[in-house]
């Protein structure tokens, strides 16, 4: 079977998750039996390899991520490893683009899902926020105080020696709640749904894990790909990541809307343009 073949398998088995009426349960498994599909796909071209003696073809896609360091491209290296690819970072100036090293249905399957989940968070986040900056503009608007321990408007205070304490934690009061942009709330909703959806990907993985033929399939291909960056690329300089904080109301709200993303992308497995 070719990849194109497994490419539009694959991509009837995702138009299950598009139906409106689906629920996540019902995209979870259609996400399932296509990632079990591409699973089989690469067993069988290991297979065919072995007979003819000729490695699986390898290449790389090039994907722009946006600004350095954003959750752009957390999400993508997180989709890339999942579907047995290795992704890695070239940044120019203040840009990153990542690249996606692997077998060509692979690839295919890391774009499509990368571009039906941002689309999915842009979606999300913009609701989000518009809910929480009305909140934001009406409380301040009525001169609500603000705790920055529980990150809320507390619902009672206590007065001492003076000053105002939240009823909950105790912590001095502000007069008004620090004005909270829209980009900063935005960036810690996403680092927080990509965590989820991170941990969505782990459990899927680990079921498929104790079959042992997947697990010499990722060793496989993980020296594939090695070999692939090591020959096209030379040896990678290990980056440094920096530590950040973000607002913890915001994190966890997308940490808990991160459980809504659908994870199976449109019918569009093939449809991703490399760009250099």
């Amino acid at each position: 079977m070719t990849n194109e073949d497994i490419v539009e398998r694959i991509r009837k088995l995702l138009r299950l998750a598009e139906d409106a009426g689906a629920t996540e349960a019902e995209a979870a498994a259609a996400l399932e039996r296509a990632n079990a599909l591409l699973i089989r796909h690469n067993l069988s071209m290991d297979a065919i390899a072995v007979s003819t003696g000729e490695q699986p073809a390898v290449g790389e896609r090039h994907i722009h991520a946006g600004w350095a360091g954003s959750w752009r491209g957390s999400l993508l290296g997180i989709l890339a490893r999942h579907n047995f690819c290795s992704p890695f970072i070239s940044r120019q100036g203040k840009r990153d683009t990542v690249i996606v090293v692997g077998r060509p249905a692979n690839v295919d399957a890391t774009h499509a899902m990368y571009d039906w989940i941002t689309d999915q968070l842009e979606r999300i986040a913009s609701e989000e926020w518009l809910l929480v900056n009305r909140v934001q503009r009406e409380n301040r608007m009525s001169g609500k105080v603000w705790c920055p321990d529980c990150e809320d408007w507390p619902a009672a205070t206590y007065r001492e020696l003076g000053r105002l304490h939240c009823s909950r934690c105790d912590t001095r009061v502000l007069p008004t709640r620090p004005v909270v942009h829209g980009f900063s709330w935005k960036t810690a909703f996403y680092r927080g749904a990509v965590s989820r959806i991170y941990s969505r990907l782990q459990e899927q993985r680990k079921a498929a894990q104790a079959d042992a033929p997947v697990t010499a399939l990722m060793l496989r291909t993980e020296q594939e790909n090695a070999d692939w960056i090591r020959k096209q690329h030379g040896e990678l300089r290990t980056g440094k990541s920096r530590r950040r904080r973000y607002l913890a109301n915001a994190l966890e709200r997308g940490q808990h809307r991160g459980d809504e993303v659908t994870l199976a992308p449109q019918p569009r497995l093939t449809g991703g343009t490399a760009h250099a």
